[in-house]
């Protein structure tokens, strides 16, 4: 998930925590309109630009998935996503309750 809100629009340009958060609103928002949630989360694939995002990204992550409850992750600094202005993509695999 990347941080688009339901327009489409691209929010948070420039701004990493702005996007962090809503590529996790829509990685919730997916999980549950298929009636899972982010507890179901059993692989997690992050993709970031700045590695100085890294401990800003670990504070907009706790606030969706409790510390105790991580799933297995992989964090990839890459040098760029679909769009230049993107910071973060979030890739989840998830179980059904």
């Amino acid at each position: 998930m990347l941080s688009r809100n339901s327009a489409g629009e691209t929010v948070g340009e420039g701004n990493f925590s702005a996007q962090a958060e809503q590529a996790f609103k829509n990685v919730q928002a997916a999980l549950e309109s298929v009636g899972s949630n982010m507890h179901h989360i059993m692989k997690m694939n992050v993709f970031m630009t700045h590695r100085e995002d890294i401990p800003e990204y670990r504070v907009v992550r706790a606030k969706f998935i409790p510390e105790d409850a991580l799933p297995v992750s992989t964090l990839i600094l890459c040098s760029g996503l679909a769009d230049p202005v993107f910071r973060i993509e979030v890739e989840v695999v998830a179980t059904m309750p």
